[in-house]
């Protein structure tokens, strides 16, 4: 798996009802393989593995000196930052953590999207699972408890503001928020109405 599937899988997770698990070194994109004693090898910290200059229990994966902690605390785009980044909008939005999960409808397959809701507080969540542009992908919803109007749009990991949500009497939309999407490119939008 690729650092960009790596982030939408975080998306996924860090947006999906339930309570997340992130095993250690996921968070950098360390991988694992068998047997059971190399799922999981010494956090990677910094270019020289450790944070000590002691004996690992086990050696560092061979990619150590380029994946690891302090490297990608400096990189703004890097897994781990996106990682800090949905954390930090799990901890701040309750429809993340509590709130109803309601699926759209895609004209395109590849892109996935789902409504929270947790009272007055309502997100849309839309990726785009494959490796290839996708145009033309409207996303709507047959009804739900949204009021009916105009929503402002806002996206939580950019605080860009995109184009207006207009939500019909059932609490129904279409929408398409971008007239292509890009590969593996996800939003996290707060609808915020009246």
């Amino acid at each position: 798996m690729d650092d960009e599937q790596a982030k939408l899988a975080a998306t996924l997770q860090l947006t999906f009802p339930g309570a997340p698990f992130i095993y250690y070194g996921e968070e950098i994109g360390m991988q694992g393989a068998k047997p059971d004693e190399n799922i999981r090898r010494p956090m990677q910290w910094g270019p020289d593995g450790g944070f000590t200059t002691g004996e690992p229990w086990r050696l560092y994966y061979e990619d150590y000196q380029e994946r690891h902690v302090a490297g990608q605390s400096e990189a703004t785009d890097s897994l781990l930052n996106h990682y800090r980044a949905l954390i930090r909008l799990r901890n701040e939005h309750i429809a993340l953590r509590q709130g109803d999960f309601i699926p759209l409808e895609s004209d395109c397959r590849p892109v996935y999207g789902y409504l929270r809701r947790h009272q007055d507080e309502n997100i849309l969540v839309i990726v785009n699972l494959a490796a290839q542009e996708q145009t033309g992908c409207a996303l709507s919803l047959a009804a739900s408890g949204l009021a009916h109007g105009d929503y402002a749009v806002r996206e939580l990991l950019t605080s860009v503001e995109i184009s207006t949500l207009t939500v019909n009497e059932n609490g129904g939309f279409d929408y398409t928020p971008s007239e292509a999407f890009a590969p593996r490119e996800e939003y996290i939008l707060l609808l915020m109405g009246d």
